[in-house]
Protein backbone atom coordinates (compact mmCIF):
# COMPACT_ATOMS: atom_id res chain seq x y z
CA UNK A 1 0.00 0.00 0.00
CA UNK A 2 1.11 3.32 -0.82
CA UNK A 3 -0.31 6.25 0.76
CA UNK A 4 0.62 9.66 -0.24
CA UNK A 5 -0.39 12.58 2.47
CA UNK A 6 -2.27 12.08 6.07
CA UNK A 7 -5.76 10.76 5.96
CA UNK A 8 -8.15 13.25 7.78
CA UNK A 9 -8.02 10.75 10.24
CA UNK A 10 -6.35 7.75 12.18
CA UNK A 11 -9.13 5.19 10.93
CA UNK A 12 -9.37 6.08 7.86
CA UNK A 13 -5.53 5.54 7.31
CA UNK A 14 -6.40 1.90 9.21
CA UNK A 15 -8.75 1.33 6.56
CA UNK A 16 -7.05 1.95 3.51
CA UNK A 17 -3.73 -0.06 4.87
CA UNK A 18 -5.82 -3.24 6.18
CA UNK A 19 -4.47 -2.48 9.61
CA UNK A 20 -6.16 -2.06 12.62
CA UNK A 21 -3.91 -0.24 15.91
CA UNK A 22 -3.25 -2.95 18.44
CA UNK A 23 -5.74 -2.57 21.76
CA UNK A 24 -3.96 -1.63 24.56
CA UNK A 25 -1.05 -4.09 26.07
CA UNK A 26 -1.23 -6.10 22.90
CA UNK A 27 1.68 -6.03 20.49
CA UNK A 28 0.78 -4.54 16.96
CA UNK A 29 0.07 -6.91 14.18
CA UNK A 30 0.55 -4.05 11.57
CA UNK A 31 2.92 -4.70 8.80
CA UNK A 32 4.73 -1.38 8.00
CA UNK A 33 7.44 -2.66 5.50
CA UNK A 34 3.88 -3.25 3.22
CA UNK A 35 2.70 0.12 3.73
CA UNK A 36 4.77 3.31 2.02
CA UNK A 37 3.58 6.41 3.65
CA UNK A 38 4.41 9.83 2.16
CA UNK A 39 4.52 12.87 3.64
CA UNK A 40 5.46 16.39 3.34
CA UNK A 41 7.79 17.62 5.88
CA UNK A 42 4.67 19.89 7.19
CA UNK A 43 2.76 16.58 7.76
CA UNK A 44 5.48 15.37 10.51
CA UNK A 45 3.33 15.77 13.02
CA UNK A 46 1.04 13.12 12.05
CA UNK A 47 3.32 10.54 12.75
CA UNK A 48 2.78 10.64 16.02
CA UNK A 49 -0.87 9.60 15.14
CA UNK A 50 -0.41 6.63 13.22
CA UNK A 51 2.52 5.42 15.65
CA UNK A 52 0.12 2.91 17.03
CA UNK A 53 0.55 1.46 13.53
CA UNK A 54 4.17 0.67 13.85
CA UNK A 55 5.19 3.68 11.30
CA UNK A 56 8.82 4.14 11.41
CA UNK A 57 10.28 7.65 10.15
CA UNK A 58 12.99 6.95 7.86
CA UNK A 59 14.74 9.82 5.38
CA UNK A 60 14.27 9.27 1.36
CA UNK A 61 16.93 8.54 -0.36
CA UNK A 62 18.45 11.72 -2.07
CA UNK A 63 17.12 13.02 -5.56
CA UNK A 64 19.47 12.69 -8.33
CA UNK A 65 19.41 14.92 -11.26
CA UNK A 66 18.27 12.03 -13.54
CA UNK A 67 15.38 11.61 -10.87
CA UNK A 68 14.53 15.10 -11.50
CA UNK A 69 14.90 14.91 -15.00
CA UNK A 70 12.61 12.20 -15.62
CA UNK A 71 10.00 14.06 -13.48
CA UNK A 72 10.42 17.67 -15.29
CA UNK A 73 9.61 15.40 -18.42
CA UNK A 74 6.67 13.63 -17.16
CA UNK A 75 5.23 16.91 -15.70
CA UNK A 76 5.57 18.32 -19.41
CA UNK A 77 4.36 15.59 -21.25
CA UNK A 78 1.50 15.64 -18.76
CA UNK A 79 1.01 19.55 -19.34
CA UNK A 80 0.91 19.01 -23.49
CA UNK A 81 -0.74 15.60 -23.25
CA UNK A 82 -4.09 15.97 -25.49
CA UNK A 83 -6.28 13.40 -23.40
CA UNK A 84 -6.08 16.05 -21.29
CA UNK A 85 -9.26 18.33 -22.03
CA UNK A 86 -9.07 21.06 -19.63
CA UNK A 87 -6.26 21.74 -17.82
CA UNK A 88 -6.76 24.82 -16.39
CA UNK A 89 -10.48 23.04 -15.33
CA UNK A 90 -7.95 20.13 -13.72
CA UNK A 91 -5.38 22.64 -12.29
CA UNK A 92 -8.41 24.28 -10.40
CA UNK A 93 -10.31 21.59 -8.92
CA UNK A 94 -6.68 20.41 -7.35
CA UNK A 95 -5.82 23.16 -5.94
CA UNK A 96 -9.40 23.39 -4.50
CA UNK A 97 -8.86 19.88 -3.26
CA UNK A 98 -5.66 20.50 -1.75
CA UNK A 99 -7.39 23.89 0.31
CA UNK A 100 -10.03 22.02 0.96
CA UNK A 101 -8.42 19.10 2.68
CA UNK A 102 -5.68 20.94 4.30
CA UNK A 103 -7.95 23.97 5.99
CA UNK A 104 -9.64 20.59 7.41
CA UNK A 105 -6.78 19.04 9.08
CA UNK A 106 -4.64 22.79 9.68
CA UNK A 107 -5.24 22.28 13.23
CA UNK A 108 -3.41 18.67 13.54
CA UNK A 109 -0.05 19.48 11.54
CA UNK A 110 0.23 23.38 12.98
CA UNK A 111 -0.90 25.38 10.18
CA UNK A 112 -2.61 28.99 10.03
CA UNK A 113 -4.81 29.33 7.57
CA UNK A 114 -2.22 31.65 5.26
CA UNK A 115 0.35 29.10 5.41
CA UNK A 116 -2.39 26.46 3.67
CA UNK A 117 -2.91 29.02 0.89
CA UNK A 118 0.86 29.84 0.59
CA UNK A 119 1.45 26.09 0.54
CA UNK A 120 -1.35 25.39 -1.78
CA UNK A 121 -0.14 28.00 -4.21
CA UNK A 122 3.26 26.89 -4.36
CA UNK A 123 2.16 23.10 -5.05
CA UNK A 124 0.03 24.44 -7.61
CA UNK A 125 2.73 26.40 -9.37
CA UNK A 126 5.19 23.41 -9.25
CA UNK A 127 2.25 20.51 -10.15
CA UNK A 128 1.22 22.54 -13.20
CA UNK A 129 4.35 24.55 -13.93
CA UNK A 130 2.00 27.39 -14.05
CA UNK A 131 3.23 31.00 -13.45
CA UNK A 132 0.12 31.66 -10.80
CA UNK A 133 -2.72 29.81 -8.68
CA UNK A 134 -5.74 29.47 -10.31
CA UNK A 135 -8.46 32.08 -9.34
CA UNK A 136 -11.59 30.37 -7.77
CA UNK A 137 -15.32 31.56 -7.03
CA UNK A 138 -16.09 33.64 -4.31
CA UNK A 139 -18.40 30.78 -3.05
CA UNK A 140 -15.74 28.53 -2.74
CA UNK A 141 -13.97 31.63 -0.94
CA UNK A 142 -16.80 32.10 1.24
CA UNK A 143 -17.06 27.90 1.61
CA UNK A 144 -13.25 27.44 2.50
CA UNK A 145 -13.35 30.58 5.22
CA UNK A 146 -10.86 32.00 2.91
CA UNK A 147 -12.25 35.73 2.78
CA UNK A 148 -9.34 37.82 4.65
CA UNK A 149 -6.56 35.50 4.25
CA UNK A 150 -4.19 36.93 1.38
CA UNK A 151 -3.06 34.69 -1.36
CA UNK A 152 -6.46 34.02 -2.51
CA UNK A 153 -7.97 35.07 -6.21
CA UNK A 154 -11.13 35.34 -6.27
CA UNK A 155 -13.64 35.52 -9.73
CA UNK A 156 -17.25 36.36 -8.85
CA UNK A 157 -18.65 34.20 -12.07
CA UNK A 158 -16.80 31.25 -13.66
CA UNK A 159 -14.69 32.09 -16.86
CA UNK A 160 -16.63 31.34 -20.24
CA UNK A 161 -14.64 28.00 -21.56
Amino acid sequence: VIQVGMTASVSSYAVRTGQQPPLPGEKSLAQPDHTVLLLADFEEAYLEQVAPFGVKNVQPPDVTSGDEAILQRGLKQMVQDKAIVDLSERTLQVYVSFLGFYLEVASKVGLSKQQVVELANHFIMWLFSCKEPPAIMRSTQVRLDLVAVPGITVVDKKPAA
